[in-house]
């Protein structure tokens, strides 16, 4: 962050795009969407990888999914 305040007190194109980028990276949605996007990111990152095992089994695939359906709906409310 510290890097990009400091590009963005340049003038001209790279300091123009730094100053609009620091201000986004700023704001509440942003860290919101990227908590989200991590949250999300790790249990199918988890499903994705029980599929590609080698010694993949059914039970690995279905607990993994289990996990993703569990976390979406606490992400929604909904238990």
């Amino acid at each position: 962050q510290e890097a990009l305040y400091t590009i963005s007190e340049e003038k001209g194109g790279p300091g123009i795009k730094a100053n609009g980028l620091y201000g986004q990276i700023n704001k509440f949605d942003f860290f919101f969407g990227l908590k989200l996007g991590h949250l999300i990111f790790t249990d199918t990152e988890k499903l994705s990888r029980a599929f590609q095992s080698s010694d993949c089994c059914l039970q690995d695939v279905f607990c993994a999914a289990e996990a993703i359906i569990h976390r979406f709906r606490r992400i929604q409310g909904r238990k």
